[in-house]
């Protein structure tokens, strides 16, 4: 079964940069939502990322890797699509099986870097 998760991140004061490794939740609130229900095969979804005063990040860079941590499996790299307003579609989220698979979204930006890893349940 897979679910709508949503993370709010605490706001770091202005230390990281863009170069800086993800500092694992201080500076982004990112939702990653499935245009439809994950399934095997090609998947799309809409990432947002805000800050956590609710101000649409642009022009960010996201790294997105999808995996199957029970069998080691990894996915291609998707294709990310920067729409502008803090939204960005990912697509050909290659999910090669049924089963758990983890979805780890990393955003950098001027306002430093942070990362989120989603769980999907593929029937």
């Amino acid at each position: 079964m897979w679910f709508r998760p949503v993370l709010m991140f605490a706001l770091l004061s202005g230390c990281a940069s863009a170069d800086a490794p993800p500092t694992g939740g201080q500076v982004f609130a990112v939702t990653a939502d499935p245009t439809v229900t994950p399934h095997r095969g090609s998947n799309s979804f809409s990432v947002h990322v805000r800050t956590l005063a609710g101000q649409p990040v642009a022009g960010a860079t996201l790294d997105v890797l999808a995996t199957m941590p029970a069998h080691g499996h990894e996915a291609p790299v998707p294709r990310v699509t920067d729409k502008g307003g803090g939204l960005y579609v990912v697509d050909d989220v290659i999910f090669s099986m049924a089963g758990l698979w983890q979805l780890r979204v990393v955003a950098r930006a001027a306002q430093g870097s942070d990362g989120k890893t989603f769980q999907y349940e593929v029937p």
